[in-house]
C-alpha cells in the first residue's frame, strides 16, 4: 500500500494499467455470456412469470390499502358527525335547562309570608330588624412578637 502511495504514474503505467483492466473486464464478460448462454430455458419462464405473480401482488396491495384508507376517513367523519351531534345536543340541553331555572319559582316561598293561613297574593311580610348590639366598646390590646411566638406549638419538649 506505501509502495502505491509513493508510487509515481507516467503515461506508459497507467497506458499498461488500463490495458490489463481492459483484458480482465473482457474475460468477465466471456464469462458471464457463457453463464446466460449455459441457464436453461425454463429459469427464464420461471423469473417471468415471478416478475408477473409479483407485479399482481403489488396492484393488489396497493388497491387494498387505498379501500382501507378510504374506510378509515369514512369512519373518521362519521364519528366527528357523531361527535358534533352530541355536542349540539348537549348545548341544546344545557340552554334548555338554563331557560327552565330562570323560570322556574322560588321553592321557599312560605318564607314570604307569616302564616300559612294567608293568601299568596298578598304582601310579603316585612323583614324583622336585626338586633342591635349593646354594651360598651372596649379596646384589646395588641399582640407583640413573644406573644405570637408563645402561641406556637413548635412540638418540641424540653426537660430540664
Amino acid at each position: 500500500m506505501k509502495n502505491m502511495e509513493n508510487m509515481f504514474w507516467d503515461d506508459a503505467a497507467i497506458s499498461a494499467k488500463v490495458a490489463k483492466q481492459n483484458k480482465y473486464a473482457a474475460l468477465v464478460s466471456k464469462e458471464r455470456a457463457k453463464q446466460l448462454a449455459n441457464k436453461p430455458a425454463h429459469v427464464d419462464e420461471t423469473a417471468q412469470r415471478l416478475a408477473e405473480i409479483n407485479r399482481q401482488n403489488r396492484k393488489a396491495n396497493s388497491e387494498q390499502i387505498r379501500k382501507a384508507l378510504l374506510e378509515e376517513r369514512r369512519i373518521t367523519m362519521m364519528n366527528r358527525k357523531k361527535a358534533e351531534k352530541e355536542k349540539e345536543r348537549k348545548k341544546a340541553e344545557q340552554e334548555a335547562k338554563a331557560k327552565a331555572d330562570l323560570l322556574k319559582v322560588p321553592g321557599d316561598t312560605d318564607a314570604l309570608f307569616e302564616g300559612s293561613d294567608r293568601d299568596r297574593s298578598a304582601t310579603p311580610a316585612p323583614a324583622k330588624e336585626k338586633e342591635k348590639k349593646t354594651g360598651i366598646p372596649t379596646f384589646r390590646k395588641r399582640k407583640m412578637d413573644d406573644d405570637i411566638i408563645s402561641s406556637i406549638d413548635l412540638g418540641i419538649d424540653l426537660e430540664i
